[in-house]
């Protein structure tokens, strides 16, 4: 069910000398497959108007392969092959035992199916008209991407990043997969994808401790928060007011932080579910009224 969540975070900024305002975004979401060889230029450029060939060369792409930074498809082919290899064939095993043929997969369409191929990020500050030094940008995500790495204890694994600097606003595309260990039958350990699990696993809590998992109580709400708040703190550390003051960890005790992180999210949350619910109660009436005809 997670593949469906796409979440999209707007905080305004300030410029530190001045009164333009910026926005700060940043989309996480597995719904889009993305292309990792669009992200690093391995294709027929031609193919892609709103890229500015001359400054291609000035785009700085890290892949977790550093020999493979200019072909990301092949380093997630071989991160995938050299990491989930053991979890692939454990699935494709039952799907054998229970008959179900049609679910066993190869690596390739495991890597790319929705529910386990890699999450894409887009980041950025500003707009066409209005945007920082593309350094800051480096900067800030950087930062990020530590942070990252930090409140998941090493479960989140960036496989690559670009900063595309040939578009018509600077901006970052980071890939990455959440990884937990899993036990296998004869004692041995496994590594497996999963936001979810790998969240759990990390410690992050669920927005709602008093209800059960779902589309609207997961880990990856709290997560998400988290990042944005990080985030905004990050880029006024750099140099830019923020127009809603983020909270600030050293005054806060983990918990209390992650509470307050994850407030508006509780309240989206909410929304969404009580929206969800009127949607369902409307179409049960229309096809209630359609029956009795």
């Amino acid at each position: 069910m997670y593949c469906h969540i796409f979440f999209y975070v707007l905080y305004f900024v300030l410029e530190e000398r001045g009164i333009n305002m910026m926005k700060v975004s940043i989309h996480n979401g597995q719904k889009w497959e993305g292309n990792p060889n669009h992200n690093c230029r391995n294709y027929d450029l031609n193919e892609s108007p709103h890229v500015i060939q001359e400054r291609v060369s000035d785009n700085v792409y890290d892949c977790i392969y550093p020999e493979m930074a200019d072909d990301f498809e092949a380093a997630e082919k071989r991160f995938y092959e050299e990491h989930f290899a053991k979890a692939l064939e454990i699935r494709n095993e039952k799907a054998r035992q229970s008959r179900k043929k049609d679910r066993i997969m190869t690596m390739d369409q495991f890597r790319k199916s929705s529910r386990y191929r890699p999450t894409e990020s887009i980041i950025q500050i500003g707009n066409l008209y209005d945007y920082p030094d593309p350094e800051l940008l480096a900067t800030a995500y950087k930062e990020l991407e530590s942070y990252e790495k930090d409140i998941t204890k090493g479960r989140m694994v960036v496989l690559n990043s670009s900063l595309h600097l040939d578009e018509s606003t600077p901006h970052i595309h980071q890939r990455k997969v959440f990884v937990y260990k899993e036990r296998n039958p004869d004692g041995t350990t496994r590594l497996e994808i999963g936001k979810e699990k790998a969240l759990e696993q990390a410690g992050i809590p669920l927005p709602f401790s008093d209800e059960p998992e779902s589309r609207f109580n997961n880990r990856l709400i709290t997560y998400t928060a988290m990042i944005r708040d990080k985030f905004c703190e990050i880029c006024k550390s750099l140099g830019l007011e923020i127009d809603k003051v983020p909270m600030k960890r050293e005054h806060l005790s983990k918990m209390d932080f992650i509470n307050k992180a994850i407030q508006e999210e509780r309240e989206r949350a909410r929304r969404m579910k009580k929206e969800h619910s009127d949607k369902e109660k409307q179409n049960n009436q229309i096809a209630s009224k359609f029956s009795e005809r």
